[in-house]
């Protein structure tokens, strides 16, 4: 058995790892005929000592690579997934790159399902307290109750002034 030269072996190497790890195509891009390439005296090649050896330490860099990559990817969508609004983040952004990070850990697989709680009614006591809520947030976003004309300071939800109360016939 002939002995194949390093310099062969590393270009057998980079083509097959180019080419999907195909050894056809890999022996006929480094240069070996079709008929030869395709044949089970080609693919043994593969595993002569110095072909192997190149084999194997290209893909475990391409390995080391791709982790370092994907390692620094999540990183950086975990980032921009918590980053406070000063940053120029927009909601959108937080959107997507959690979404990413949703896709990546396996959360949407199919059969995947999150419980919902049953909605129900609210009583009267809840209501109120509801309104009561919405008063406050609608004047803070307006600027208080100062910000608000004289007539429209009156309590909506007092008595006899509720909005949403039906006419009584």
């Amino acid at each position: 058995m002939r002995t194949i030269a390093l310099s062969k072996a590393r270009l057998i190497a980079e083509h097959y790892c180019q080419n999907g790890l195909n050894k056809t195509k890999a022996l006929e891009a480094a240069g070996y005929s079709k008929k030869y390439a395709g044949s089970s005296r080609g693919h043994a090649l593969f595993d002569r000592g110095p072909v192997q050896a190149a084999c194997s330490k290209l893909l475990s860099q391409s390995n080391e690579l791709a982790l370092v990559e994907v390692e620094e990817v999540v990183h950086a969508l975990r980032e921009l997934a918590f980053a406070d609004a000063e940053e120029g983040v927009t909601n959108a952004d937080r959107i997507r790159a959690l979404d990413l990070l949703g896709r990546y850990l396996g959360m949407y697989r199919e059969g995947l399902f999150v419980e919902v709680p049953e909605r129900r009614q609210l009583d009267q006591e809840e209501m109120a307290e509801a309104r009561a809520i919405a008063r406050l947030r609608n004047l803070e976003r307006l600027g208080g109750p100062e910000a608000l004309p004289a007539a429209d300071n009156q309590d909506p939800g007092g008595p006899g002034g509720d909005i949403m109360r039906r006419p009584e016939s």
